[in-house]
């Protein structure tokens, strides 16, 4: 067994992020693991005393944890989460400089079950030669999707970031694409059809990617994008190994979020298994799951939303020069 590598980019918010670290901290396989956070520096007054909190607190943990090692990265200035000289980014090409050819990447306000580095690295080494695969996520949304006696599946429909195993050759390859004439050059009707199919969401970021002249940045809507274009999946297991408890406003997503959605996913159920085996080719239901997911996925833009995409990329089209 290969042990990859975790990365952890944090700022201020002590409570989510004690609790992500030490709920990994008791995972199989914590003590053969290597956990890399990259502490940011406050932009602002108003982060300073959450940033403080959580450097006393990891200067405790550098010397009393369960893990391999736990090496913390303090900044020196604020890096922020988008940019080749993100936390995050910093993060991943300091993996890069040590020779790791696969890492697992995390935000701060993560739950996990006792199975999820285990469930992580046996997906990354069962389709490390798979090219359709984008990577292996650990959670999974409270849809009731169709299973048979499979325990994880294939779908393109997002590509969540809440514990997510990346191969390094497949994030180099994402990086062309942050070129903006990559996404520019790869539209036609054809791949317009694919977003379709995949959701109406899809289609309003592929449209803006495609008229797009700045650096795309690495999110999880990008990825997912990027791998509706390609071709290719992500693998989830059939229930979440990860509960996210960071949709409640203290962080930089959610923050017009319903309260029964909140609520929702702090008290979604995850694994409490000890161990995991991938069971199953991962297709049963393929079809079903891509419409309950597309369907069910939160903030889905109206017909008319997707009808002005489409006519300012038109317009764009008309005007465009290069």
């Amino acid at each position: 067994m290969i042990y990859a590598p975790v990365i952890i980019p944090t700022l201020n918010r002590i409570e989510h992020f004690q609790k992500c670290l030490e709920s990994l901290e008791h995972c199989v396989d914590a003590d053969k693991t290597t956990v890399y956070i990259g502490l940011d520096y406050p932009p602002s007054e108003k982060y300073v005393e959450g940033w403080k909190k959580i450097d006393n607190y990891l200067k405790h943990k550098e010397c009393n944890n369960s893990f391999y090692k736990l090496i913390v990265i303090r900044r020196n200035v604020n890096c922020g989460l988008n940019g080749d000289n993100s936390n995050t980014n910093l993060l991943y090409k300091h993996l890069k400089e040590l020779g790791y050819d696969r890492y697992i990447l995390s935000e701060d306000d993560n739950v996990f079950s006792p199975n999820f580095l285990l469930y992580i690295n046996k997906g990354l080494e069962k389709f490390k030669n798979n090219n359709h695969v984008l990577c292996v996520c650990g959670y999974t949304h409270p849809y009731k999707l169709r299973f048979k006696d499979n325990t994880f599946f294939f779908h393109n429909v997002y590509c969540s970031a809440w514990g997510q195993g990346r191969w390094m050759s497949r994030v180099e390859a994402y990086n062309q694409w942050k070129n903006p004439h990559y996404f520019r050059d790869s539209f036609s009707l054809k791949n317009l059809i694919k977003m379709f199919k995949v959701g109406r969401r899809k289609v309003v970021i592929y449209l803006r990617l495609c008229r797009n002249y700045n650096t795309v940045p690495m999110t999880d809507y990008n990825l997912g994008t990027y791998a509706v274009v390609n071709n290719m999946n992500v693998v989830c297991p059939t229930m979440s190994l990860v509960r996210n408890i960071g949709c409640d406003g203290t962080g930089l997503s959610f923050h017009e979020v319903n309260d029964e959605y909140t609520n929702a996913m702090r008290t979604q159920p995850i694994s409490d298994a000890y161990d995991f085996k991938f069971i199953g080719n991962g297709f049963e239901y393929y079809n079903k799951n891509r419409k309950i997911l597309r369907n069910g996925f939160i903030g889905n833009p109206s017909w008319k939303q997707v009808i002005k995409e489409l006519l300012k990329y038109i317009i764009w089209r008309l005007n465009c020069k290069d």
